[in-house]
């Protein structure tokens, strides 16, 4: 089975990076290990540019980036998200309006 996920099962864990460009602000939340268990962070003032990397490894580790704009002074704001994956994009997309709310999950095989 040769999959992209199979680096977060190594002990020494896999890079991946969060990105939020664009206008307006947002909270954010993403996963730092598995989701399902809670291993998550949030923030709560997010400005763009943001990014962060984290380190995941474990069978349940999963990216994911949940992302809820605030933007009653722009109505026309966005937001473009990414994932990548050891510096490979796995998985991005927008959100725009005065107020929004998305998730992205990068998938087994998202950057293959």
């Amino acid at each position: 089975m040769n999959s992209k996920f199979l680096p977060f099962r190594r002990k020494r864990g896999t890079k991946v990076t969060y990105e939020v460009t664009g206008t307006g602000r947002f909270e954010v939340t993403y996963a730092v290990g598995d989701p399902l268990k809670g291993e998550e962070k949030m923030v709560s003032a997010g400005l763009t540019p943001w990014r962060q990397d984290v380190i995941m490894s474990g069978m349940g580790s999963m990216p994911m980036l949940t992302i809820v704009t605030s933007n009653p002074e722009h109505p026309d704001g966005w937001l473009q998200c990414t994932i990548s994956i050891n510096g490979e994009l796995a998985v991005e997309g927008a959100v725009s309006s005065r107020s929004a709310s998305a998730t992205f999950t990068a998938l087994p095989g998202a950057t293959g």
